[in-house]
């Protein structure tokens, strides 16, 4: 029996053992999945925040060179076709030398003079010259509008050498006689995609980094393979900021970014960067596995343990079982000595018990008749329970009744009504109406022991009497009152309690006419209440403070707790639940 019974006990006890160090790893590697993805999102998020700041003052740099030529008096003359020197090379290779010069990654500076129908490409060693065609009305860009697109880099038609597969970001911009509309050319200035090379000290593990225009166009990224593209065209960008979940070929991928606009002439870019999930995780996994181990040796530790416990719980039952075949041998002065208040020692006295009445059985030449009150066990000694109590307030108040005693009574019979109510465990959503008669009965009580010094009144629609809500709701209200409201014998405070419902939303209010708050204290409370759903914070109000964590956690966004009071002008809460539950009327 020992060997039998300690496996089992081991066995149920390893059993929830490893189920519960295996929810504990299980719910543990998840929370520290979510931990991590946004840790990685916050700290990212920062990262690319601060290179768009980065990217955004180097780019007004460009910009600002590119504003050059609008700065150079005898550039714009010529441009404008009002210069005596409309052919004059110099000032317009000096000009777009300027250009050239103020940045080190700028590879080459393209102006189209729409006046002279010619085309001037600059690449700081030496400045070409010729025609080329001007851009169409419809494919200008708007006065005063700056933008960037990606491309291999060519010649614009001039009989140059260029780098075989040299890809660059072009800056593009119209260029118009300021203040008027009237269109003067173009001027592209290409740069060397390494401009944004001193942004890669952001992407590791695996990650790459691009820059995408408004419209989906990859204008630089620093992975080649088709996946990171692929990611790339499925996202949809907007705001200033943000994060979006893809998945590629049945892995999930995390993309971060962030809107790059270094004045309002650019076109909106963005700074994307992805990672792959299980980069993310990998952090995570590593950790599951050492907790798994360590959960193995708790494991294995906690088998000795219960192999050592088990062996003392079961050495009672070896006792038991030795002093029982004592028995079945004829031994009837066997006696269990087990003095302790476990369920051994309830036993071992009801078998002593059981003993002396067999030998009394024997003794009294096994007379057969023997009353049942002298063989009886002994009962175990009763517990007071809800019923008890209840029972015993029944039976005082029925005493009271009978002694005409009818003040007493009706308080007793409140009183056992309310405790009815609240050690009916059975429900912990009831319909209103029944809050309501609690509430009442609560009231009431209270009225004896202020005596005179508070009236109240009550005003329900019936429609919202049917509205299921979390049980001992309205109690806090009511008691709130009693606990910060300042009775005085010279003025009777008034309570109010309404409820009402309207397009399925349920509002309860419990107000009084006493000396309310000040406005910094009103405003402390409803922080408080307002932080209680995420923190600890501790308040006298600890009811309010309860009940809109109840609210929360049973509702979230649809319940509300509102407070509105002011100095001798009384103090009003009231809660509104969205979309409640409408029930059956309680009878």
């Amino acid at each position: 029996m020992r060997a039998t019974l300690k496996l089992k006990t081991m066995a149920v006890f390893i059993l929830a053992l490893a189920l519960s160090v295996s929810m504990i790893l299980i719910s543990s590697y998840y929370m520290t999945v979510n931990h991590q993805r946004q840790e990685y999102i916050r700290y990212n998020s920062g990262m690319l925040e601060l290179a768009s700041e980065n990217l955004s003052s180097r780019l007004y740099q460009v910009l600002e060179s590119s504003l050059t030529i609008y700065r150079d008096d005898k550039m714009m003359n010529i441009l404008r076709g009002v210069s005596r020197d409309l052919w004059d090379t110099s000032t317009i290779r000096d000009s777009l030398r300027t250009i050239f010069s103020s940045n080190p990654y700028i590879c080459q500076v393209y102006l189209y003079s729409d006046v002279l129908g010619a085309a001037y490409l600059d690449r700081g060693n030496a400045t070409a010259q010729g025609t080329a065609g001007g851009l169409m009305p419809g494919e200008r860009y708007p006065y005063n509008s700056v933008s960037l697109s990606g491309k291999m880099q060519t010649t614009y038609g001039f009989a140059l050498n260029v780098p075989p597969d040299r890809e660059v970001i072009t800056m593009s911009r119209s260029i118009y006689d300021f203040p008027g509309e009237r269109y003067l050319g173009e001027l592209d200035i290409d740069i060397d995609p390494a401009f944004f090379g001193h942004l890669e000290d952001i992407v590791t593990d695996g990650a790459a980094l691009a820059f995408v225009s408004g419209d989906g166009t990859i204008l630089y990224s620093s992975a080649a393979d088709s996946a990171a593209f692929a990611i790339i065209d499925d996202l949809v960008l907007s705001g200033s900021s943000g994060v979006s979940e893809c998945s590629h070929e049945g892995h999930k991928h995390t993309a971060v970014y962030s809107l790059v606009k270094p004045n309002a002439s650019f076109d909106d870019f963005y700074i994307i960067k992805i990672i792959a999930d299980e980069a993310i995780t990998a952090s995570a996994r590593e950790l599951a596995i050492r907790n798994l181990m360590i959960g193995g040796l708790i494991l294995f530790f906690a088998v000795l343990a219960m192999a050592k416990i088990s062996s003392g719980f079961a050495r009672p039952f070896d006792y038991i079982d030795r002093q029982l075949k004592r028995i079945s041998e004829g031994n009837l002065t066997v006696k269990l000595d087990i003095r302790n208040d476990s369920e051994f020692g309830v036993f071992a006295r009801q078998f002593n018990a059981m003993i002396d009445s067999i030998n009394n059985l024997i003794i009294r030449d096994y007379k057969l008749e023997i009353s049942n009150k002298n063989n009886q066990l002994k009962a175990l000694q009763a517990q007071m329970d809800p019923h008890f109590i209840n029972n015993a307030l029944q039976n005082i108040g029925a005493e009271a009744l009978r002694n005409g005693n009818r003040q007493l009574y009706d308080p007793i019979m409140q009183f056992g009504e309310m405790m009815r109510y609240t050690m009916d465990f059975a429900s912990l959503m009831v319909p209103l109406e029944k809050e309501m008669r609690y509430t009442v009965n609560y009231l009431n009580l209270q009225a004896m022991r202020f005596r005179g010094r508070f009236r109240y009144s009550i005003s329900s629609e019936d429609d919202s009497l049917r509205a299921i809500v979390p049980k001992l709701l309205l109690q806090p209200l009511a008691e709130n009152v009693f606990k910060h409201g300042r009775f005085t014998d010279d003025r009777v405070m008034m309570i109010s309690i309404a409820s009402s419902l309207r397009d399925g939303v349920l509002r309860v209010e419990c107000s009084n006419d006493g000396e309310g708050i000040d406005r910094e204290r009103l405003a402390r409370l409803r922080g408080i209440i307002d932080r209680a759903r995420f923190t600890d914070e501790e308040s006298s109000h600890i009811g309010l403070i309860n009940l809109s964590r109840r609210l929360w956690l049973i509702y979230g966004e649809r319940g509300s707790i509102h407070i509105v009071s002011d100095h001798d002008k009384g103090f009003t809460v009231s809660i509104e639940i969205e979309g409640v539950e409408i029930g059956p009327s309680d009878s």
